[in-house]
Order: C-alpha cells, then sequence, then structure tokens
C-alpha cells in the first residue's frame, strides 16, 4: 500500500530549458517564454517508492511525481496573479488525476499572491509550500555552520542578525535561535514593532543583549545573518556583510543579491538545507544533490503524504499563507526527525555548497573576533 504526493516545479530561468529541450538554444529568451505560455503543465519526474522510518513499521511507502509549471521565475513576477494561479491549479489537477492527495509548491510558486492560501481554497487535494521545513532546516544549519566554523567562540560570543524580524517567520527564527547567540540583531523597517517583537520573544528576559536598527549596515557586526522578509527584491548587498560571516537567506524571492556570489567570497551565502531522504530512494528527478537528496519543501511535501497515509487517509494543508508558528515549525522539524529525514548538506544560489567551499571560508570565520556589546532600550 502507498500514498502518493506531488511536488510542482518550474524553470527559474529559460536556460534551465535547454538540457531537456535543446533545440531551443538560440531561440531569444522572450519567444521561449511566449511559447512557454502555450505549454501546459506535464509531469516530468516520479519517484519510486520511499519508505520513512514511521511507514515501516506498516510495511507501506509512499511514491510521487514531479509536475513541471511552464513559466520561468521571470515571468511568475511579471504575469497576473489569476493566470499564474490557474496554470498551478491545471499542475495539480494533472497529478490528482494520476492519484496525488498532496501537492506541494516549489520554487516561486509558493510564493505567488496570497503564498498558497487562494491555491488551497481552489485545490482539488491539500497543499503546502513547504517553508516550515525550510525554516526549521535552516535553523538547524545556523546552529550547526555556527558551531563548526565559529567554535573558537563562545556561543555567548557571537552575533545573530534576522532581516525582516518583525515577520512571523523572523520571530521565529529569532525565537528558537536565542539561546545560542549573546547578541541578536534585529532589522526592521518599524522601530517600535521591532521593539515589540523583542519582548513578545523574551529577548530581555533570555540573557541575550540585542538592538533594535532600521539599517542593513549593521549586518557588518553579525556572525551569522538570517533573512527573511517578503521583500520583491534583495535587500542584502554587499556593502552590508563583513569577510568571515555566513548568511542563510530563507527568502523567496531571495533576500541576497546575486552580486554577494560575485564580490563576496568570503561570505558563506546557504539558501537552505539539502535533505537526506530516508533509503536514499530514485526520485526521478536531478536537483544537482546527488542521489537520494531533495529541498527541504520537497520533503515536507513527502511527510504530509506519509502522514496523510498513516491516520487513515486524513491528507491536510500544512504551510500557507505569509505567517507560521514556532509551533508549527517545531513540529514539522519533529515530524522530519521521526520519519528519518536528515540535514544533509547546503545549497546557495541554486547550488550545492561542497566540502572545498566551507574549507575555502573556515579561514575567514576563523578571524572572526567576539561581538562588540551594544546597548539596547528596555522595552518592558
Amino acid at each position: 500500500m502507498s500514498s502518493r504526493f506531488a511536488f510542482l516545479v518550474h524553470p527559474l530561468q529559460v536556460e534551465d530549458l535547454f538540457a531537456h529541450y535543446p533545440y531551443l538554444r538560440g531561440l531569444p529568451p522572450l519567444l521561449i517564454e511566449a511559447l512557454l505560455l502555450m505549454k501546459r503543465p506535464t509531469v516530468v519526474g516520479r519517484a519510486s517508492e520511499i519508505r520513512t522510518l514511521r511507514t515501516r513499521e506498516t510495511n507501506q511507502g509512499i511514491d510521487g511525481m514531479f509536475v513541471g509549471v511552464p513559466l520561468t521565475a521571470r515571468m511568475i513576477k511579471r504575469l497576473p496573479v489569476a493566470f499564474v494561479n490557474r496554470r498551478i491549479l491545471q499542475a495539480i489537477r494533472v497529478a490528482r488525476a494520476e492519484g496525488a492527495r498532496v501537492a506541494g509548491l516549489g520554487a516561486l510558486l509558493a510564493c505567488v499572491g496570497d503564498k498558497g492560501v487562494t491555491i488551497n481554497e481552489n485545490s482539488p487535494i491539500p497543499v503546502t509550500t513547504g517553508n516550515s521545513l525550510t525554516v526549521a532546516m535552516a535553523i538547524q544549519a545556523a546552529k550547526r555552520l555556527s558551531d563548526e566554523l565559529f567554535s573558537h567562540l563562545t556561543r555567548s560570543e557571537r552575533t545573530l542578525a534576522v532581516v525582516g524580524a518583525t515577520g512571523e517567520i523572523g520571530q521565529a527564527c529569532i525565537d528558537l535561535l536565542k539561546v545560542e547567540f549573546g547578541e541578536v540583531i534585529l532589522v526592521v523597517r518599524d522601530i517600535e514593532r521591532g521593539y515589540d517583537v523583542a519582548r513578545r520573544v523574551g529577548l530581555s528576559s533570555s540573557g541575550c543583549s540585542y538592538s533594535v536598527v532600521t539599517t542593513p549596515s549593521f549586518l557588518r557586526q553579525a556572525h551569522v545573518v538570517i533573512s527573511v522578509t517578503s521583500a520583491d527584491s534583495a535587500v542584502v548587498m554587499p556593502e552590508d556583510l563583513s569577510d568571515g560571516t555566513i548568511v542563510i537567506d530563507v527568502a523567496r524571492p531571495r533576500d541576497v543579491s546575486v552580486r554577494v556570489a560575485k564580490e563576496c567570497p568570503n561570505v558563506l551565502v546557504i539558501e537552505g538545507g539539502v535533505v537526506k531522504v530516508p533509503g536514499l530512494p530514485d526520485l526521478g528527478l536531478n536537483f544537482g544533490f546527488g542521489h537520494g537528496h531533495a529541498y527541504a519543501c520537497m520533503a515536507e511535501t513527502m511527510i504530509l503524504a506519509a502522514e496523510g497515509m498513516l491516520n487513515e487517509g486524513d491528507y491536510q494543508a500544512y504551510t500557507v499563507g505569509g505567517g507560521m508558528t514556532t509551533d508549527q515549525i517545531l513540529e514539522m522539524g519533529k515530524l522530519a526527525f521521526l520519519h528519518g529525514f536528515e540535514l544533509a548538506g547546503y545549497r546557495s544560489f541554486e547550488r550545492e555548497v561542497d566540502t572545498a567551499r566551507i574549507e575555502a571560508f573556515r579561514p575567514f570565520a576563523a578571524r572572526r573576533e567576539p561581538y562588540r556589546k551594544t546597548s539596547a532600550i528596555p522595552v518592558d
């Protein structure tokens, strides 16, 4: 007996199409995008049976499919939301016709309009953006990399900065990471809301120093930066960062400018965790991470399929809309652990971060000094 999930993917740029459609090479990008408008969603990959730690106990497994939505990132940003939503729902109906019981929205498909709410309301099956596990794995990556690369500093000597700290994801990151750092810098638009967040997550009573600022230039003080804004364009620039800084970019579209990759080789940017799927099964599509590895958002969709099967067909939507709670993130992180999904590596600007990249960054991290304590205005 098995349960089936669907995960929706799309090309980030027209060049991503050339491996499967080499005859498109040489055509103008605008012409290629015009051709994509006439193409309907199709299944582009199938996952073989996946047995998680929990489904093995009942001799069951899950399988799935990847449905390609023929829209580039540029098209998704520029086309009317209603048109993009129709394409997404078409893809979900393709998946449902082939037995899918839950669907995940990949990359920018998770960012359209109200971030999955309208899609879920009109979908024949429950939907998730996968962002809860993405954030859980990003927090795990922040902890692991901080301990590995700043081992010459105690945790109380390290500074964390959160860009977009007043959003629900930002608040959850602060809440879950405040005990791992000696200082937290909240980078916000509204200074008063920033202090409200500091009070709400208990920074003043946690023994952790903090400051609330409105300009990214303060990121130069941080050892680890987590960026989680809902901005339409990049907000973290090369001039905002110091050598030896780890940046975890959870936002989609990404918060970190591509200039950082080009101009800051001494800064380590991580866009999310690479997750090892239990048993390293064939996922039927190459994501550049090696056999049996997937994005965290994909893993969340697989977990929901497994949980629905184990709960007698009670399939649930999970992460939809702009906000998520600390409890949601912790719950999905716990489910990932129980099913045997593990953080296996990191990715940056759509590429795997290999050991050589980590080793090249290590000397710059080793030169970082303890934070300089800043004074914060009491909020209690």
